[in-house]
């Protein structure tokens, strides 16, 4: 079994380890969760930030399945999830992501999966600078050992590459997280 470790938060940002849920959703203040499980009478939680939707919140709970899909002029999407966590052991997290873009006539467009862990060298999967790109993920993440809150941040995101030229985009992303 392995040792307990002192449960700091609920919530934490980079600077102060033992904050309240914050009234509104944001990335600078996140969920702090036992590894890739709950804490005793608490659920895991995320910070979660979509294009499709206008406003930012915590979600609970493993799984977690995010997606968008447009198809406009100029078109671009986005997932975020962002959560902190404390670990006695190493442990792993699954992730299954893609993301794709495709201009209909002679736009450029971007596809990118990025996975922070700590600040360590990130996972980042981008195709980039040409009329269709795709960027996919499969697989699992490690995260280290972790007695104070540690920063993880998955994105996916996809859409037109520079500067706009008005052509129609087709974008989709999808992000499936569990333990």
């Amino acid at each position: 079994m392995p040792n307990p470790i002192l449960r700091i938060g609920p919530y934490a940002s980079t600077i102060d380890y033992s904050l309240n849920q914050p009234a509104s959703a944001t990335l600078n203040i996140l969920p702090v969760n036992c590894a890739m499980g709950n804490w005793e009478n608490d659920s895991w939680k995320s910070f979660v930030s979509k294009s499709s939707v206008p406003v930012d919140f915590y979600q609970t709970n493993l799984p977690q399945s995010h997606s968008y899909t447009d198809s406009a002029v100029d078109a671009s999407g986005l997932i975020r999830v962002a959560f902190a966590y404390q670990a006695s052991t190493a442990t792993t997290m699954n992730i299954i992501s893609s993301a794709t873009a495709a201009a209909q006539t002679t736009g450029l467009t971007s596809s990118q999966i990025r996975i922070d862990v700590g600040g360590a060298t990130p996972v980042n999967e981008i195709d980039d600078n040409a009329t269709t790109t795709s960027a996919s993920f499969s697989g699992d993440v490690s995260l280290p050992l972790a007695i104070t809150p540690t920063r993880v941040v998955i994105l996916v995101q996809s859409g037109q590459f520079g500067t706009g030229v008005g052509d129609t985009i087709n974008i989709a992303g999808n992000l499936f997280i569990q333990a």
